[in-house]
């Protein structure tokens, strides 16, 4: 067992014209850890650096060098965790969405990338 999810999110806007961090983004919100210290691991962990995003088994992994285990879940309306859509990463919470420096309605931000809510899965914290 890891950490336990942090209570208060942490929000980095992390590199705007990067288009492929958006799963270090999520990583470093949910976890409440540096969104430096995430790159620096997805650099060494990621087998593109994570120049062109990251795969879920890779940010699990990256999560539990800061000692998080993560667990894949179906996406509820009390999830809590890293929103996966395809293509993209953010930051669930009460049905609210932090991606990168926006706060958005779960439906909405759903409705954005087309995605039905029970296609989209959650990475969140094993206690």
């Amino acid at each position: 067992m890891g950490k336990a999810a942090p209570i208060v999110n942490r929000v980095e806007v992390g590199h705007q014209d990067e288009r492929a961090d958006c799963a270090m983004s999520a990583l470093a919100c949910y976890l409440d850890v540096s969104y430096t210290d995430t790159i620096r691991l997805a650099t060494v962990m990621d087998s593109h650096h994570g120049k062109r995003g990251l795969w879920p088994a890779t940010m699990i992994r990256i999560a539990a060098d800061f000692g998080f285990t993560l667990k894949r879940q179906k996406l509820t309306e009390d999830s809590y965790g890293i929103i996966l859509v395809p293509g993209h990463a953010a930051v669930v919470r009460q049905e609210l969405v932090i991606d990168r420096n926006t706060i958005w309605p779960l439906d909405v931000w759903l409705a954005q990338f087309r995605c039905r809510p029970s296609k989209a899965t959650v990475l969140s914290v094993v206690e």
